[in-house]
Protein backbone atom coordinates (compact mmCIF):
# COMPACT_ATOMS: atom_id res chain seq x y z
CA UNK A 1 0.00 0.00 0.00
CA UNK A 2 1.89 2.81 -1.21
CA UNK A 3 5.46 3.89 -0.81
CA UNK A 4 5.82 5.25 2.30
CA UNK A 5 6.99 3.10 4.97
CA UNK A 6 4.53 1.45 7.21
CA UNK A 7 4.52 -0.16 10.41
CA UNK A 8 5.48 -4.15 10.65
CA UNK A 9 2.12 -5.86 11.90
CA UNK A 10 1.77 -8.77 13.87
CA UNK A 11 -0.36 -10.77 11.59
CA UNK A 12 0.13 -14.09 9.68
CA UNK A 13 0.78 -12.88 6.01
CA UNK A 14 -1.97 -13.38 3.57
CA UNK A 15 -2.02 -15.48 0.84
CA UNK A 16 -0.76 -12.40 -1.41
CA UNK A 17 2.39 -11.78 1.01
CA UNK A 18 3.22 -15.79 0.86
CA UNK A 19 3.13 -15.60 -2.68
CA UNK A 20 5.34 -12.51 -2.58
CA UNK A 21 7.75 -14.18 -0.32
CA UNK A 22 7.99 -17.38 -2.30
CA UNK A 23 8.61 -15.42 -5.61
CA UNK A 24 11.04 -13.12 -3.67
CA UNK A 25 13.22 -16.28 -2.18
CA UNK A 26 12.80 -18.29 -5.68
CA UNK A 27 14.45 -14.77 -6.80
CA UNK A 28 17.45 -15.14 -4.39
CA UNK A 29 18.13 -18.88 -5.62
CA UNK A 30 18.47 -18.42 -8.68
CA UNK A 31 21.19 -15.76 -7.73
CA UNK A 32 22.66 -17.94 -5.42
CA UNK A 33 22.31 -21.24 -7.75
CA UNK A 34 25.36 -20.33 -10.45
CA UNK A 35 27.60 -18.75 -7.20
CA UNK A 36 27.21 -22.62 -5.67
CA UNK A 37 26.22 -24.81 -8.49
CA UNK A 38 29.98 -25.19 -8.96
CA UNK A 39 31.03 -26.44 -5.67
CA UNK A 40 28.02 -28.56 -4.59
CA UNK A 41 25.63 -30.23 -6.46
CA UNK A 42 22.94 -29.26 -4.01
CA UNK A 43 19.26 -28.00 -5.77
CA UNK A 44 18.29 -25.52 -4.16
CA UNK A 45 14.39 -24.76 -3.41
CA UNK A 46 12.01 -23.50 -1.34
CA UNK A 47 10.82 -25.94 1.08
CA UNK A 48 8.69 -23.47 2.77
CA UNK A 49 8.54 -20.23 4.43
CA UNK A 50 8.48 -19.52 8.24
CA UNK A 51 7.75 -16.37 9.71
CA UNK A 52 7.77 -17.30 13.18
CA UNK A 53 11.64 -17.09 14.38
CA UNK A 54 10.41 -20.08 17.01
CA UNK A 55 9.21 -22.29 14.91
CA UNK A 56 12.54 -21.50 13.00
CA UNK A 57 14.97 -22.42 15.97
CA UNK A 58 13.27 -25.58 16.13
CA UNK A 59 14.65 -26.84 12.40
CA UNK A 60 18.41 -26.95 13.68
CA UNK A 61 19.56 -28.69 17.06
CA UNK A 62 20.47 -25.57 19.33
CA UNK A 63 24.18 -27.12 19.38
CA UNK A 64 24.39 -26.63 15.27
CA UNK A 65 26.21 -23.21 14.42
CA UNK A 66 24.76 -20.98 11.79
CA UNK A 67 25.80 -19.10 8.94
CA UNK A 68 23.97 -16.29 8.57
CA UNK A 69 24.04 -13.70 5.77
CA UNK A 70 22.83 -10.39 5.77
CA UNK A 71 21.42 -8.19 2.53
CA UNK A 72 19.46 -4.79 2.36
CA UNK A 73 16.58 -4.94 -0.04
CA UNK A 74 15.02 -1.51 -1.77
CA UNK A 75 12.09 -0.95 -3.64
CA UNK A 76 11.45 2.23 -4.57
CA UNK A 77 12.04 4.28 -1.46
CA UNK A 78 11.11 1.63 1.28
CA UNK A 79 13.99 -0.77 2.72
CA UNK A 80 14.26 -3.86 4.88
CA UNK A 81 16.20 -6.20 5.83
CA UNK A 82 16.86 -10.02 4.08
CA UNK A 83 18.75 -12.92 6.43
CA UNK A 84 19.46 -16.16 5.11
CA UNK A 85 20.81 -18.99 7.74
CA UNK A 86 22.26 -22.11 6.39
CA UNK A 87 23.57 -24.72 8.99
CA UNK A 88 27.22 -24.76 9.08
CA UNK A 89 27.21 -28.42 8.09
CA UNK A 90 26.02 -27.30 5.07
CA UNK A 91 27.60 -24.00 4.41
CA UNK A 92 30.91 -25.33 4.56
CA UNK A 93 30.00 -27.82 1.57
CA UNK A 94 29.14 -25.08 -0.36
CA UNK A 95 31.75 -22.53 0.32
CA UNK A 96 35.27 -23.47 1.78
CA UNK A 97 37.35 -21.30 3.25
CA UNK A 98 40.87 -21.60 4.49
CA UNK A 99 42.77 -21.43 7.92
CA UNK A 100 41.97 -17.71 7.68
CA UNK A 101 38.24 -17.74 6.96
CA UNK A 102 38.44 -17.00 3.67
CA UNK A 103 37.14 -18.56 0.56
CA UNK A 104 39.38 -21.00 -0.31
CA UNK A 105 40.25 -20.71 -4.39
CA UNK A 106 38.07 -23.39 -5.18
CA UNK A 107 34.82 -21.80 -3.90
CA UNK A 108 35.19 -18.91 -6.27
CA UNK A 109 32.31 -18.43 -8.96
CA UNK A 110 33.48 -19.06 -12.21
CA UNK A 111 33.07 -16.82 -15.62
CA UNK A 112 31.74 -18.78 -18.88
CA UNK A 113 35.00 -20.38 -19.60
CA UNK A 114 35.30 -22.01 -16.10
CA UNK A 115 37.89 -19.37 -14.69
CA UNK A 116 37.63 -18.23 -11.04
CA UNK A 117 36.17 -14.65 -10.89
CA UNK A 118 37.86 -12.21 -8.72
CA UNK A 119 36.10 -8.97 -7.44
CA UNK A 120 36.99 -5.85 -8.68
CA UNK A 121 36.40 -2.29 -6.84
CA UNK A 122 37.03 1.09 -7.58
CA UNK A 123 37.13 2.91 -4.59
CA UNK A 124 35.98 6.65 -5.46
CA UNK A 125 35.64 8.43 -2.27
CA UNK A 126 34.79 8.46 1.39
CA UNK A 127 32.80 11.21 3.12
CA UNK A 128 31.27 11.54 6.87
CA UNK A 129 27.18 12.26 7.10
CA UNK A 130 25.04 12.34 10.09
CA UNK A 131 22.22 9.84 10.64
CA UNK A 132 19.54 13.24 9.63
CA UNK A 133 21.75 13.84 6.31
CA UNK A 134 21.40 10.58 5.25
CA UNK A 135 17.91 10.21 6.61
CA UNK A 136 17.25 13.22 4.26
CA UNK A 137 19.14 12.03 0.94
CA UNK A 138 16.58 12.06 -2.49
CA UNK A 139 17.81 11.42 -5.49
CA UNK A 140 19.87 13.62 -7.45
CA UNK A 141 21.65 15.20 -4.17
CA UNK A 142 25.09 15.60 -3.99
CA UNK A 143 27.38 14.48 -1.64
CA UNK A 144 30.60 16.24 -1.27
CA UNK A 145 33.93 14.75 -0.69
CA UNK A 146 37.48 15.15 -0.07
CA UNK A 147 38.82 13.61 -2.79
CA UNK A 148 39.70 15.70 -5.97
CA UNK A 149 38.96 14.93 -9.36
CA UNK A 150 42.36 15.18 -9.98
CA UNK A 151 42.98 12.54 -7.21
CA UNK A 152 43.63 8.70 -8.77
CA UNK A 153 41.15 6.48 -7.46
CA UNK A 154 42.27 3.19 -5.67
CA UNK A 155 41.51 -0.32 -7.41
CA UNK A 156 41.04 -3.27 -5.07
CA UNK A 157 41.27 -6.98 -6.20
CA UNK A 158 39.69 -9.34 -3.74
CA UNK A 159 40.29 -6.35 -0.92
CA UNK A 160 43.30 -6.03 -1.74
CA UNK A 161 44.78 -2.18 -3.08
CA UNK A 162 46.13 -3.12 -6.39
CA UNK A 163 45.80 0.00 -8.46
CA UNK A 164 45.49 3.64 -8.87
CA UNK A 165 42.99 4.60 -12.04
CA UNK A 166 41.44 7.28 -13.31
CA UNK A 167 37.54 7.32 -14.10
CA UNK A 168 36.32 7.94 -17.31
CA UNK A 169 33.85 6.56 -19.80
CA UNK A 170 34.24 4.04 -22.53
CA UNK A 171 31.20 3.79 -25.44
CA UNK A 172 28.91 5.45 -23.52
CA UNK A 173 29.38 3.16 -19.88
CA UNK A 174 31.44 4.45 -16.86
CA UNK A 175 35.20 2.76 -16.73
CA UNK A 176 38.36 3.12 -15.20
CA UNK A 177 41.80 3.30 -16.58
CA UNK A 178 44.32 2.10 -14.92
CA UNK A 179 47.87 4.19 -14.29
CA UNK A 180 49.96 2.35 -11.88
CA UNK A 181 50.41 -0.63 -9.76
CA UNK A 182 50.49 -0.33 -6.38
CA UNK A 183 53.59 -2.05 -4.24
CA UNK A 184 52.17 -5.45 -2.49
CA UNK A 185 51.40 -4.15 1.19
CA UNK A 186 54.69 -6.08 3.75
Amino acid sequence: GGNHPSSISQRPLTEIEQRLALHLAGMVLAELRPIWSPEAAAELTVERIETNPHRLSECLPASEPIWQMEFTVAIEHARGGLRICLPASLAAQLCPLDAAGAATSAARPTGAAGNPLVQLVAHLAETTLTDRDLAELRPGDLITTDHTVESPLIIRVDGVPQFQARPGAMQGRKAVRIEDLLEPPG
